[in-house]
């Protein structure tokens, strides 16, 4: 995990950036299967946001390869170099070829992944328990306005098990469960069995994606993505200005997946003060969601490793510029990103102008206007 998908080479630097596809999120040509950049997007990790950064990611990218290409040709035709356009209006179809679906991940899509260079693949995960009562609030509670008890919170922790680790793995046969839903046997045949287990980790998560953040550490795992992938803060920023960065939060109305054009509300989440409930939560649910536990307690200590190998100072460097660019979205796209739904509840078709599809890269137009004018140094020039 946490391996660097890049290196010196210019000819390998950004090689998972493919822009041969015309619809860059749509269908993948055979020619092109298992090429680009891919986000294995898992229920309740905060991969709303995080498939957001993979869309800008893929946009910001693919326009300095674009600019880069435009400018090899017009060396060609013999034009001086500051003659060149280095201005590139943000048009949302400008992209490599990436893929983000929750569906997509589940049904195999990454076993084509092959070459080294050729794709970029990344995913995120969250510790068990919070993702497990965050997905029984959204899915139970909001959607399905069941009343929040401690025998309701029980049965779904019941179901929620190994959830993170089938919707990583590269390749399966069969779908894993969808949001709440229980895992099918027939996905973990071998869920006790220690060397199963090792090495369906090693040779399916940990060594074929190059990248697995961890959401409790989110600006740390951003900053990590920026330098092992030589991006810049620009490629990994987003307009998320609710009230987390993250996570949807409580307190938040969302749109319906299964009903297009309205929306349902996002309640507090429950409590877990019921002692026999976090007894039981800390004792059975957590040696029975074993698999879960264990991957991300792997990824956490990847991370750390990672970032020793990187140095806490450099990635704490970026940490700052990142922080400070985002700032600065926060500040200049205030009022200018639209969601699907309203504070109040109410469907908004005006978002399909300011987001990429559903809740996803709202506010892409502010958004990649602001790291413009910050790459061309005019904030700087403002705060001299």
């Amino acid at each position: 995990n946490n391996n660097n998908n890049n290196n010196n080479n210019n000819d390998l630097l950004y090689g998972w950036c493919i822009l041969d596809n015309p619809t860059p999120s749509g269908p993948i040509p055979s020619n092109l299967r298992g090429k680009g950049l891919f986000f294995a997007r898992t229920f309740k990790t905060g991969s709303t946001n995080a498939a957001s950064v993979t869309v800008q990611m893929a946009h910001r990218v693919a326009r300095r390869k674009m600019l880069e290409q435009q400018q090899q040709q017009q060396r060609g035709r013999g034009r001086r170099q500051e003659s060149f356009n280095t201005t590139t209006p943000v048009a949302i179809n400008t992209a490599c070829q990436f893929k983000y679906q929750h569906t997509w991940s589940q049904r195999g899509g990454t076993r084509y992944c092959r070459e080294p260079h050729d794709y970029a693949l990344w995913s995120i995960v969250r510790h068990p328990t919070p993702r497990a009562l965050s997905a029984f609030n959204y899915y139970r509670v909001g959607h399905a306005n069941e009343t929040a008890t401690t025998t309701s919170i029980r049965r779904f922790f019941q179901k929620a098990r190994h959830h993170q680790f089938v919707q990583l793995l590269l390749h399966r046969n069969t779908p894993s469960a969808g949001g709440g839903a229980p895992v099918r046997p027939a996905v973990l045949p071998r869920a006790r069995d220690d060397k199963w287990v090792r090495r369906t980790l090693t040779r399916q998560i940990l060594d074929p994606y190059h990248f697995i953040a961890v959401q409790e550490r989110w600006a740390e795992s951003l900053a990590v993505l920026q330098l092992l992938w030589d991006l810049r803060e620009g490629d990994v920023m987003t307009a998320a200005g609710r009230s987390s960065n993250t996570i949807k939060a409580v307190g938040d109305w969302t749109h319906q997946w299964d009903n297009q054009q309205s929306c349902f509300f996002i309640p507090p989440k429950p409590s877990l003060d019921d002692a026999e409930l976090s007894e039981w939560i800390s004792r059975e649910y957590s040696t029975t969601n074993n698999l879960d536990v264990l991957l991300h307690r792997i990824v956490n200590a990847s991370l750390d490793l990672t970032i020793a190998e990187l140095g806490r100072s450099r990635v704490e460097q970026v940490m700052q510029r990142q922080a400070r660019l985002q700032t600065l979205i926060q500040r200049e796209c205030r009022g200018k990103v639209t969601y699907p739904c309203s504070s109040t509840g109410q469907w908004q078709p005006e978002h399909q102008e300011n987001c990429y599809k559903n809740d996803i890269w709202c506010g892409y137009p502010c958004l990649n206007d602001v790291v413009d004018r910050y790459e061309t140094g005019e904030f700087d020039a403002i705060a001299s």
